[in-house]
């Protein structure tokens, strides 16, 4: 019986990913200024190697 290959783990170890604060910051200042609100259904976000990921 065939198989599906398992999905690919491009991350490393250690490596945390969170949410992108500052870009959030910025979109939604920009917004309301223009009087627009903003509802994130998927937050941008970034990793952070594991290096800085323990600081």
């Amino acid at each position: 019986m065939a198989m599906a290959p398992a999905p690919a783990d491009d991350r490393v170890q250690g490596e945390r990913i969170l949410t992108d604060a500052e870009y959030v910051a910025n979109v939604e200042r920009v917004a309301r200024d223009r009087g627009v609100v903003v509802q994130w259904v998927n937050p941008p976000q970034k990793r952070l190697a594991p290096a800085l990921a323990s600081r």
